[in-house]
């Protein structure tokens, strides 16, 4: 069953890779989606996919990479208004 959060992610270092990092994520658990980076320190992500896609895609942001690993990480359920044609963007 596909399902739809959305994801609040603070992490206290400004990390270039970060971006990259989320993208990277997305493409290993196959989910569709966006990323809006708010600012260095805060973005909100809107992920779209099976259920097991999301909570792996969930448990890769929470346990990090390396220096990449959030400060905080809220999910909530989110009501899907647009499709993503499949792939994830990452908008800063």
């Amino acid at each position: 069953m596909k399902q739809c959060v959305q994801i609040m992610l603070s992490i206290a270092l400004q990390n270039v890779s970060l971006k990259t990092y989320i993208q990277e994520s997305a493409g290993q658990s196959g989910i569709e989606g966006m990323a809006f980076i708010n600012d260095p320190k805060n973005v909100t992500i809107v992920a779209n996919g099976a259920a097991d896609a999301i909570d792996q895609f969930i448990d890769l942001l929470y346990f990090g990479a390396g220096r990449c690993k959030p400060d905080d990480l809220k999910v909530e359920p989110y009501l899907q208004v647009k499709d993503f044609r499949g792939i994830f963007r990452v908008i800063e």
